[in-house]
Parts: C-alpha cells; structure tokens; sequence
C-alpha cells in the first residue's frame, strides 16, 4: 500500500499546478476573457488520436484523417 500512496503524492506533486492553471484558464474563459488555447488546438489532437486508432486497425500503416 506504501507504493500506492507514494504514487498518489508523486501524482499530486507533479500535476496541482497544472490543474490549478486549468480552473483559472476555464473560469476565464466562462468570463470572456481571453483564453491560452483555441478550438484547433484541441482539434489536433483528436485527430491524431483517430489516424493513430485507424492506422492500428489497418495493421500500422500511415492513415490519413480529416478534420
């Protein structure tokens, strides 16, 4: 269980101040103020991730995908 817990505070050392980012950027943003991130850079990686699935069921070869 020890490695658990020290897992979990490695976790939390490592990741609380980009959450913390992460809720100022959203109640920023649900305020009108400008955000750090547009659509297409969530786009992106969506992408990606549908070229990477489809590439894997077409045993690994290059896949092209539109936006």
């Amino acid at each position: 269980m020890a490695g658990r817990a020290q897992n979990h505070q490695r976790f939390l050392e490592r990741y609380n101040q980009a959450f913390i980012d992460q809720v100022i950027a959203f109640v920023d943003a649900i305020n009108n103020k400008p955000v750090p991130v547009g659509a297409v850079d969530g786009l992106r990686p969506v992408l990606m991730a549908k070229a990477a699935t489809k590439s894997c069921y077409n045993g690994g070869v290059y896949a092209k995908v539109e936006a």
